[in-house]
């Protein structure tokens, strides 16, 4: 089911999605996605899921260390703000997906590892 507010939510992050990556919101923090690289500890054959991934910073982060990295948003202009820094940084093994935590477009058990951060409040039952 997807949010009653998704229009919204859309509009918002469109706002918000130019801005996403600055030093002043930390979303992009190298020590914290470092952290969380590291708990983690991706292998080379791994796939990743990251729901509601916004610019993808995490995915970005992990990439290098995967198989294949697929960043799944809602909201179009923060996939192509992410779409962009995957470019810029030449990562090829990066999938970005337009959708919803609620309707994942995934078949069960396809991917190694699942990441979401910072999202779980726009969640209708996380």
């Amino acid at each position: 089911m997807k949010p009653k507010n998704l229009e919204l939510i859309h509009h918002s992050f469109e706002i918000q999605a130019p801005n996403f990556n600055s030093e002043s919101m930390n979303f992009t923090a190298a020590d914290y996605l470092n952290y969380t690289i590291s708990s983690v500890e991706p292998g080379k054959t791994d796939i990743m899921l990251e729901v509601a991934a916004g610019t993808c910073a995490c995915g970005c982060a992990f990439a290098p260390h995967l198989q294949t990295a697929v960043c799944l948003d809602t909201t179009t202009a923060m996939l192509q703000i992410g779409r962009q820094a995957a470019q810029d940084k030449h990562l090829d093994n990066m999938v970005f997906v337009k959708g919803n935590a609620e309707e994942l477009p995934f078949l069960d058990d396809s991917f190694d590892i699942l990441l979401s951060r910072l999202a779980f409040h726009h969640f209708i039952d996380p």
